[in-house]
């Protein structure tokens, strides 16, 4: 079995790429080749040298690659597939792992044979899989789960496949107390879980700044470049304009760029926050799997708005006459035991047989809202609007 070193050259780890890019990805190389990344690194670089560059920790980055490189030799027996899919689900990456475990636990008590696939990429980035391009329904697979608002969920595909009544949500009827409280209904797509953004507080810096208690306050004068954004390097996240752009319009979102001071990986935040160097920040807003990352330095405090942790919503959709025939991925993808997992590593979970920590609040947009938009433009719009202000500090 092939395994990956933290002294290997770049070169060679990249020789690889097609089994883990998606990992390389949230290094800051989105969207760019093996090829082009060494062009940016140099072949010789060590793979430890450049996670030390990143802020990343070397030990488990290996790990994870390395547990990658052996999901894929064990998936190339079988696992992928070709012709209509019954079943596809692009997870996010903490929890792809436990989801699988389930899957192949109810998978076996089932006698009858489907056709499925759950991609490795821990971005949940197929590129070769572009199923919002598909004209034809019958092609679309019949269970399908997403994350984010991305394609699924922008104006190409919902003119084609939404309100045409081909799909039938999932019974949301019952639901947790934490989405009971927000618009999660919805016809067609259900809301089975979400990534929560949180804000991470340096009690130091509060000294001398007055407490914070809503995202709008997020806007004041006096948080002026000292708010950092997790997302990858210049590169501006849309998740947090969209919703200040939806409550507080263009001058909302113009506000928010002035006061922001940097766009950090996550994983960097942890880091950086601790320190005292000219990098800090008195607010950083991340996911809150990384914020809790921050949680045992005495400087650091998690904090959930009053209106809410912001959230990415996990989503799926599924045709009506496919309901009863795909139980068992149901059960997979929304039951109990996948849920109290992802609920227990900072995803809350819609199933009412998880208990959601009590700490956990939600702010979503809105079904209605996000239907009723154009969310590819208004993705773009929010992000030139923040961009210009930014620029312009």
């Amino acid at each position: 079995m092939k395994k990956i070193n933290k002294e290997m050259s770049l070169e060679k780890v990249l020789s690889e790429f097609d089994k883990f890019g998606g990992m390389f990805a949230n290094l800051g190389f989105e969207g760019l080749s093996a090829e082009e990344i060494l062009k940016k690194t140099g072949k010789d670089m060590s793979l430890e040298t450049l996670l030390k560059i990143k802020s990343v920790n070397v030990a488990e980055f290996v790990k994870n690659l390395n547990e990658k490189l052996n999901e894929q030799e064990l998936s190339e027996d079988g696992e992928t597939y070709s012709g209509k899919l019954d079943f596809f689900a692009y997870m996010v990456c903490p929890l792809r792992k436990k989801f699988k475990e389930v899957l192949n636990q109810v998978l076996a008590n089932s006698d009858e044979k489907f056709n499925y696939f759950v991609p490795g990429e821990c971005t949940g980035v197929v590129k070769s899989e572009k199923f919002w391009l598909m004209d034809d329904i019958n092609e679309f697979p019949d269970f399908f789960a997403a994350m984010g608002i991305g394609d699924y969920l922008e104006k190409p595909f919902l003119e084609k496949f939404i309100g045409k009544g081909y799909f039938s949500s999932l019974n949301q009827n019952k639901a947790e107390e934490k989405f009971r409280q927000i618009d999660f209904v919805d016809d067609e797509y259900t809301m089975y879980g979400a990534t929560p953004y949180v804000m991470v507080l340096d009690k130091r810096k509060f000294a001398t700044l007055p407490s914070i208690e809503k995202w709008e306050d997020l806007l004041k004068e006096c948080y002026t470049s000292n708010i950092i954004l997790s997302g990858h390097e210049n590169e501006i996240p849309y998740l947090l304009p969209l919703y200040i752009f939806k409550d507080k319009g263009q001058e909302g979102v113009k506000k928010l760029a002035k006061n922001v001071k940097a766009i950090f990986h996550p994983s960097k935040i942890a880091k950086v926050a601790v320190g005292q160097s000219e990098e800090t920040a008195a607010i950083y807003i991340l996911p809150w799997f990384f914020a809790e990352n921050c949680r045992s330095k005495d400087n650091l405090e998690i904090f959930w708005p009053k209106d809410g942790a912001i959230i990415s919503p996990l989503y799926c959709l599924i045709k009506k006459e496919a309901k009863q025939r795909l139980a068992v991925f149901v059960e997979a993808l929304t039951g109990g035991e996948f849920g109290k997992f992802a609920a227990n590593n900072c995803y809350p979970f819609m199933n009412k047989l998880v208990k959601n920590k009590n700490e956990v609040r939600l702010k979503w947009l809105g079904w209605d809202y996000v239907k009723n938009q154009d969310m590819g433009l208004l993705k773009e719009t929010v992000v030139k609007i923040f961009e210009s202000a930014w620029g312009k500090k």
